[in-house]
């Protein structure tokens, strides 16, 4: 079902909100909890969709940086980061591991792949093969304050994927790179005032395939983290009436991040946003777009990139569609044909 904006609501209602959301409000912080492009696209028959909708463009009231691998963080928060990922190999298995830090949260992610079929790599079971524990450890005089046992140690369960059930194009690259079994997991810690450069991290998987008894892979890591740096980016805002949505473009093309300043008529309901976009190469070929996200607390820490390799310089990126999910609605709102392009600067 599609809509005009002029025909869900009267002409004062739509002045009403327009300026409303075109109001400087008051500095909020909202967690975002983002749901995958391909369940958004394969929701759009529950999707009510605003077509043909001209959002107006603002100014940005929020003044924020931009981080290569975490996205938009508020102008003067550090951020730190591993300097490399670390990688290593055991057996079979491949271990890439990342870390950012901002304010007082750690985020520790990981993957992991096996150029075998690993047992129980059954997508369509949904029974965890095994157990996966991140720990920090206190420091290694062990004479400091250190977190709680609650705090420093996350458990869960989880299953390894057949790389085969991917119809992706990450799936065909890892597949074409020799790999046949993935899993992938991310912890976050609240270090609190115990936040620092350094960390010792001890990861332990207890597989649980294992016919005879269970199996118990340990490995301890140094996380030594730096300062990041802020990247250079081509920034731009438009506002609807769930909010502006302030888009922040790298300016080497290499990835998209954004935020949302909700309008008063959204900012005790919403649940979250995201985007629908491709990068336009110089030749005008478009790349379709994929996310990462590293959910550290209190900002909408989330990254687009390329999902395809791209062998040409980016000029520009354009946003088809923006999604907004409230927590009382079952819809997502959908506005699209925007017409949003944004310009990188050209040597």
């Amino acid at each position: 079902m599609r809509y005009e904006l002029d025909q869900l609501l009267e002409a004062e209602d739509l002045a009403r909100l327009t300026d409303e959301a075109m109001a400087s409000p008051a500095e909020k912080r909202h967690t975002f909890n983002p749901r995958r492009l391909g369940a958004l696209a394969a929701c759009l028959a529950l999707i009510l969709c605003l077509a043909n909708y001209q959002a107006l463009a603002a100014g940005v009231k929020r003044i924020v940086d931009y981080f290569s691998g975490v996205g938009a963080v508020d102008q003067g928060t550090p951020v730190l980061v591993l300097e490399e990922p670390l990688t290593w190999t055991d057996g079979t298995w491949t271990y890439h591991l990342d870390a950012y830090q901002s304010g007082g949260h750690l985020f520790v992610e990981m993957e992991y792949l096996s150029t075998r079929l690993e047992p129980g790599a059954d997508v369509n079971t949904g029974v965890p093969d095994y157990s996966f524990e991140m720990e920090l450890l206190p420091p290694a005089d062990g004479d400091g304050p250190w977190l709680s046992q609650e705090e420093a140690v996350d458990k869960s369960a989880a299953s390894y994927e057949d790389l085969n059930d991917w119809g992706s194009p990450e799936g065909a690259a890892l597949r074409e790179a020799g790999y046949r079994t993935y899993g992938s997991h991310s912890s976050l810690f609240q270090v609190g005032d115990f936040a620092g450069e350094n960390y010792r991290l001890r990861i332990t998987f207890i597989d649980d395939s294992v016919i005879e008894g269970y199996q118990t892979f340990t490995y301890e890591k140094e996380l030594n983290l730096i300062q990041a740096e802020a990247k250079a980016a081509v920034t731009d805002s438009r506002t609807f009436p769930e909010g502006t949505v302030t888009v922040l473009v790298s300016e080497d093309g290499s990835g998209v991040t954004n935020f949302v300043e909700w309008s008063e008529l959204s900012e005790y309901d919403p649940l979250g946003h995201s985007l629908e976009l491709q990068f336009i190469g110089a030749s005008g070929k478009r790349y379709p777009a994929y996310f990462h996200n590293t959910y550290l607390v209190g900002f909408e820490h989330v990254e687009y990139y390329p999902r395809v390799e791209v062998n040409e310089p980016i000029t520009a990126v354009e946003i088809s569609k923006i999604f907004f999910s409230t927590r009382s609605s079952d819809q997502e709102r959908c506005y699209e044909n925007l017409n949003w392009v944004i310009q990188l600067p050209q040597e």
